[in-house]
């Protein structure tokens, strides 16, 4: 079975790969987010 996000072939790891890349992806789209709001002292 290969992981739809990141491509590993995670046969061995099963679940738990699945809930690090989930994991892991959750924080990248929250940091994405807060790096891709404009700081306060720079208007559009």
């Amino acid at each position: 079975m290969i992981c739809g996000y990141c491509g590993i072939v995670d046969t061995t790891l099963g679940w738990f790969h699945w809930g690090r890349a989930v994991s892991t992806l959750r924080r990248l789209r929250t940091l994405s987010l807060a790096d891709a709001r404009p700081p306060p002292e720079h208007p559009r």
